[in-house]
Protein backbone atom coordinates (compact mmCIF):
# COMPACT_ATOMS: atom_id res chain seq x y z
CA UNK A 1 0.00 0.00 0.00
CA UNK A 2 2.99 2.35 0.90
CA UNK A 3 4.49 1.61 -2.36
CA UNK A 4 1.71 2.52 -4.52
CA UNK A 5 0.89 5.88 -2.50
CA UNK A 6 4.28 6.59 -3.03
CA UNK A 7 4.49 5.81 -6.79
CA UNK A 8 1.12 7.96 -6.85
CA UNK A 9 2.80 11.08 -5.71
CA UNK A 10 5.76 10.77 -7.47
CA UNK A 11 3.19 10.71 -10.72
CA UNK A 12 1.31 13.73 -9.27
CA UNK A 13 4.64 15.54 -8.50
CA UNK A 14 6.22 14.87 -11.98
CA UNK A 15 2.99 15.85 -13.79
CA UNK A 16 2.80 19.05 -11.57
CA UNK A 17 6.13 20.41 -12.32
CA UNK A 18 5.83 22.52 -15.03
CA UNK A 19 8.69 21.24 -17.28
CA UNK A 20 6.46 21.60 -20.23
CA UNK A 21 4.66 24.37 -20.01
CA UNK A 22 5.40 27.58 -20.98
CA UNK A 23 5.81 30.78 -18.58
CA UNK A 24 3.73 33.28 -19.54
CA UNK A 25 5.87 36.18 -21.22
CA UNK A 26 6.50 39.61 -19.44
CA UNK A 27 4.47 42.63 -21.51
CA UNK A 28 7.02 44.13 -23.82
CA UNK A 29 7.44 47.66 -21.97
CA UNK A 30 9.33 49.90 -24.62
CA UNK A 31 8.73 51.14 -28.43
CA UNK A 32 8.90 49.50 -31.96
CA UNK A 33 9.74 51.63 -34.60
CA UNK A 34 12.24 53.68 -37.12
CA UNK A 35 15.09 55.19 -36.14
CA UNK A 36 14.79 58.56 -37.76
CA UNK A 37 17.41 60.92 -36.30
CA UNK A 38 20.48 60.82 -33.81
CA UNK A 39 22.62 62.87 -31.85
CA UNK A 40 25.55 62.11 -30.05
CA UNK A 41 23.71 60.76 -27.04
CA UNK A 42 20.81 59.49 -28.11
CA UNK A 43 18.82 58.61 -30.98
CA UNK A 44 14.79 59.04 -31.90
CA UNK A 45 12.49 56.21 -32.54
CA UNK A 46 9.15 56.81 -34.20
CA UNK A 47 6.54 53.94 -34.35
CA UNK A 48 4.04 53.64 -36.84
CA UNK A 49 1.62 53.08 -33.44
CA UNK A 50 -1.16 55.99 -33.43
CA UNK A 51 -1.47 57.53 -30.04
CA UNK A 52 -5.16 58.84 -29.36
CA UNK A 53 -8.31 57.73 -31.49
CA UNK A 54 -7.79 55.80 -34.93
CA UNK A 55 -10.47 58.62 -36.33
CA UNK A 56 -8.27 61.53 -35.10
CA UNK A 57 -8.05 63.64 -38.25
CA UNK A 58 -4.56 64.58 -37.80
CA UNK A 59 -3.34 61.87 -35.22
CA UNK A 60 0.24 61.37 -33.92
CA UNK A 61 2.19 58.76 -33.76
CA UNK A 62 4.29 56.99 -30.28
CA UNK A 63 8.07 58.44 -30.44
CA UNK A 64 10.75 58.67 -27.95
CA UNK A 65 14.28 59.98 -27.56
CA UNK A 66 15.96 57.01 -26.08
CA UNK A 67 19.52 57.66 -24.27
CA UNK A 68 21.62 54.67 -22.99
CA UNK A 69 21.96 52.49 -25.95
CA UNK A 70 24.97 50.59 -25.72
CA UNK A 71 24.40 48.75 -29.17
CA UNK A 72 25.22 50.88 -32.50
CA UNK A 73 21.80 51.77 -34.01
CA UNK A 74 21.21 53.97 -37.39
CA UNK A 75 19.09 55.84 -38.58
CA UNK A 76 16.87 53.98 -41.13
CA UNK A 77 16.83 50.92 -38.71
CA UNK A 78 13.40 49.09 -37.54
CA UNK A 79 14.33 48.39 -34.00
CA UNK A 80 12.62 47.54 -30.64
CA UNK A 81 13.85 48.89 -27.74
CA UNK A 82 12.84 48.39 -24.05
CA UNK A 83 12.69 50.81 -21.90
CA UNK A 84 14.76 50.84 -18.53
CA UNK A 85 12.91 52.41 -15.51
CA UNK A 86 10.72 55.65 -15.58
CA UNK A 87 9.44 57.62 -18.79
CA UNK A 88 9.25 61.09 -19.17
CA UNK A 89 5.50 61.69 -20.93
CA UNK A 90 6.50 64.76 -23.20
CA UNK A 91 6.17 64.39 -26.78
CA UNK A 92 8.39 62.27 -27.69
CA UNK A 93 9.02 60.63 -25.18
CA UNK A 94 12.31 60.42 -23.05
CA UNK A 95 13.95 57.45 -21.54
CA UNK A 96 16.53 55.31 -20.71
CA UNK A 97 17.43 52.63 -23.54
CA UNK A 98 17.61 49.00 -21.89
CA UNK A 99 18.05 46.60 -24.67
CA UNK A 100 17.90 46.71 -28.72
CA UNK A 101 16.95 44.40 -31.19
CA UNK A 102 17.06 45.15 -34.84
CA UNK A 103 14.27 43.94 -37.26
CA UNK A 104 15.79 42.86 -39.99
CA UNK A 105 13.92 43.29 -43.67
CA UNK A 106 14.21 40.89 -46.61
CA UNK A 107 15.97 42.37 -49.64
CA UNK A 108 13.43 42.75 -52.05
CA UNK A 109 14.77 41.31 -55.14
CA UNK A 110 16.31 43.64 -57.82
CA UNK A 111 17.54 46.32 -55.23
CA UNK A 112 20.51 47.20 -54.81
CA UNK A 113 20.03 49.74 -51.35
CA UNK A 114 18.38 47.78 -48.35
CA UNK A 115 15.34 48.97 -47.01
CA UNK A 116 17.55 50.54 -43.92
CA UNK A 117 19.24 52.55 -46.83
CA UNK A 118 16.62 53.74 -48.77
CA UNK A 119 15.13 55.47 -45.60
CA UNK A 120 17.99 56.83 -44.76
CA UNK A 121 18.41 58.65 -47.97
CA UNK A 122 14.37 59.54 -47.68
CA UNK A 123 14.89 60.96 -44.53
CA UNK A 124 17.83 63.50 -45.71
CA UNK A 125 15.70 64.99 -48.55
CA UNK A 126 12.84 65.29 -45.55
CA UNK A 127 15.17 66.85 -43.63
CA UNK A 128 12.33 69.63 -42.58
CA UNK A 129 10.13 67.51 -41.14
CA UNK A 130 9.74 67.20 -37.49
CA UNK A 131 9.56 63.37 -35.41
CA UNK A 132 8.34 62.46 -39.24
CA UNK A 133 7.13 58.60 -38.83
CA UNK A 134 7.76 55.78 -41.83
CA UNK A 135 4.49 54.35 -42.50
CA UNK A 136 5.32 52.91 -46.12
CA UNK A 137 8.38 51.62 -47.84
CA UNK A 138 8.03 49.94 -51.19
CA UNK A 139 10.59 48.82 -53.89
CA UNK A 140 9.30 49.51 -57.54
CA UNK A 141 11.02 46.88 -59.23
CA UNK A 142 9.99 48.43 -62.63
CA UNK A 143 11.29 51.72 -62.15
CA UNK A 144 14.33 50.75 -59.66
CA UNK A 145 13.55 53.28 -57.06
CA UNK A 146 11.75 53.17 -53.55
CA UNK A 147 8.48 54.91 -52.39
CA UNK A 148 8.41 56.12 -49.02
CA UNK A 149 5.40 57.84 -47.44
CA UNK A 150 6.69 59.62 -44.59
CA UNK A 151 4.01 61.21 -42.06
CA UNK A 152 4.82 65.23 -39.96
CA UNK A 153 3.89 64.60 -36.28
CA UNK A 154 3.88 68.50 -35.99
CA UNK A 155 2.14 69.16 -38.91
CA UNK A 156 -1.50 70.17 -38.03
CA UNK A 157 -2.10 70.48 -41.76
CA UNK A 158 -4.17 67.84 -43.77
CA UNK A 159 -1.28 67.79 -45.94
CA UNK A 160 1.08 65.70 -43.47
CA UNK A 161 1.78 63.15 -45.82
CA UNK A 162 4.91 63.42 -47.44
CA UNK A 163 5.87 60.98 -50.38
CA UNK A 164 9.44 60.36 -51.18
CA UNK A 165 11.40 58.42 -54.01
CA UNK A 166 15.05 57.11 -53.96
CA UNK A 167 16.43 55.95 -57.01
CA UNK A 168 18.39 53.26 -56.96
CA UNK A 169 22.10 53.92 -58.09
CA UNK A 170 23.21 52.71 -61.59
CA UNK A 171 25.52 49.56 -61.75
CA UNK A 172 28.38 50.25 -63.76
Amino acid sequence: MKYVLGMLLIVLLAGCSGGNASEPEEPFYGIRGTVVEEDEQRVLVVSNEKLGREDMENPRYNAAWLSGIHRKVEVGQQVEVAFDGGVNDSYPLQAQGKSVKQIQDEQPEGAALSREEAVRQALQQAENLITPTVLEVEYLERSSEWRILIYENASISENSEVEVRVQEEANG
